[in-house]
């Protein structure tokens, strides 16, 4: 969720609950998105049955963008409760709980649409309740979403009744220049065990965190040695007081044992003290195509931006979506300009430096070797010794005296084109080095010459080409002549 952020905080002096707690993050698309082309599914009937589902295992919490307006319509059914005289008929049969009338929702936005319906019935369907509107400190009564045609309340936080308690928070950030969606700003005071709880630092003791080191001096190993020895009684001590009963007393046996070392040990080495920064600020540079005019509007954004979370009217929501678009129309054609601008650079660069054009494209990462050419032919002899029972002699392979040996191969064309794919590139052309390579391997390697006629079809076939191409080339050069 982008926007909406959620702090867990733990009460150590509350009474540990065994209910479950599932916090569901929903997003359901507008009425017109491609989303329902897509799927033939309606998202309310679907989140119903899966709070239906989590409900039964504990507690649920909703939170997201629904797109639904609701204006003032209740979420709760109205005069729910039963006569006394019909109720107490029906206790020995089951066992009904009204819904409770909540204090009516303090919302700016008082239109609906089509989904606002759907949430409420929702809402009375699962016993959850929007809380927007609800909270104790009144920093949730505002609108959550602003757009070019105007403002509204989108983003919700539904809880059950019996929840309302443990938020402690629930705010309606001011809008950003990240969303059109102002952020939800949520704390939730957990039930938690203490015995499974893990403790962890604030902030404040966080921001404090630092680490001593020390830096090694050879010349003094001497002396560290001497001292270790004259404070081995303390240290035999501190082992001795080692208990193993608990996570929490080895804990401490281990912080007794390192800061008797460190104190022995510190007077020889050099200290050094690391603090350990909650955050770094980054310093962006802008683009390209950032200048002072795109500047000026995004000042005048941001101002507008800031009078309108101060006071959310219509003149303001006017100003800041004028504002608004010019910047961003603004920025999108320079951005378009520059990308423009840098193509046609490129394109005469590849006209008039070729080199220089191909380099910005080089690979970074170094390229795979081209397969040796022992391991090609130990390739190819392994599938002629996989074709036939017969068990080939080495020593024919090891022939010096130039005689040639003629041996009968099935070689496919399949693995003929795969085996030229991986022939080891040179500076000479494709024709060249499809002949280089493979006479290399026939007979420097192995003093062996291949019948295979596909292969003396695709040398007769590549050869005729090339004495076609030299015959036509050299003819253009006696006319030029």
């Amino acid at each position: 969720m982008l926007d909406a952020s959620l702090n867990l905080f733990k009460e150590e002096d509350i009474v540990t609950s065994d209910k479950n707690l599932f916090i569901a993050c929903v997003y359901i698309p507008p009425v017109r998105s491609n989303f329902y082309k897509l799927y033939n599914c309606d998202l309310f009937v679907d989140l119903e049955n899966s709070i239906e589902l989590y409900s039964s295992l504990g507690d649920v919490i909703l939170l997201g963008d629904t797109n639904s307006r609701t204006g003032a319509i209740d979420d709760f059914v109205s005069n729910d409760s039963i006569h006394s005289t019909i109720r107490n008929r029906l206790d020995d049969i089951f066992d009904y709980s009204a819904d409770i009338e909540l204090n009516v929702r303090n919302n700016p936005d008082n239109n609906t649409n089509c989904y606002g319906p759907k949430l409420i019935s929702l809402c009375k369907a699962s016993g959850l309740r929007i809380l927007n509107g609800r909270h104790k400190n009144g920093f949730a009564n505002d609108f959550t979403f602003c757009g070019a045609n105007g403002m509204s309340v989108i983003d919700y936080l539904l809880v059950p009744v019996s929840l309302f308690p443990i938020v402690r928070q629930l705010i309606v950030s001011n809008f950003t220049t990240f969303s059109d969606h102002a952020f939800l700003h949520i704390q939730l005071s957990l039930l938690c065990n203490k015995q499974n709880s893990t403790r962890f630092p604030d902030d404040e003791n966080r921001e404090k965190l630092s680490q001593d080191k020390f830096k090694w001096n050879d010349e003094l190993k001497e002396q560290c040695r001497d001292c270790l020895l004259n404070n081995m009684e303390k240290i035999n001590m501190c082992r001795e007081r080692i208990d193993f009963d608990g996570q929490q007393l080895l804990d401490n046996s281990l912080d007794e044992f390192t800061s008797t070392l460190n104190d022995i040990m510190a007077p020889f080495f050099k200290k050094r003290t690391i603090n350990f920064k909650s955050c770094r600020s980054n310093i962006c540079d802008d683009k390209p195509w950032f200048n002072a005019q795109c500047k000026d509007l995004h000042r005048r954004y941001i101002n507008c931006l800031n009078i309108f979370n101060r006071l959310k009217s219509q003149l303001n929501h006017s100003n800041l979506i004028r504002a608004k678009k010019d910047y961003k129309t603004l920025e999108r054609r320079l951005k378009q300009e520059y990308m423009r601008t840098e193509g046609n650079m490129l394109d005469i660069m590849r006209l008039t430096n070729p080199k220089l054009f191909y380099k910005k494209f080089k690979r970074k990462a170094s390229p795979k070797h081209a397969v040796p050419l022992k391991l090609f032919h130990e390739h190819f002899k392994s599938l002629c010794s996989s074709d036939t029972d017969a068990v080939l002699d080495d020593s024919q392979f090891n022939n010096t005296d130039g005689e040639c040996i003629i041996i009968k191969l099935s070689i496919n064309e399949l693995e003929f084109i795969a085996a030229n794919e991986i022939l080891v590139k040179r500076s000479t052309g494709y024709i060249d080095r499809v002949c280089d390579n493979c006479m290399n391997i026939l007979e420097d390697e192995a003093h062996v010459i291949l019948a295979c006629p596909l292969y003396d079809d695709f040398r007769k076939t590549i050869f005729d080409e090339a004495t076609h191409f030299n015959s036509d080339f050299m003819s253009f050069d006696d006319k030029q002549k």
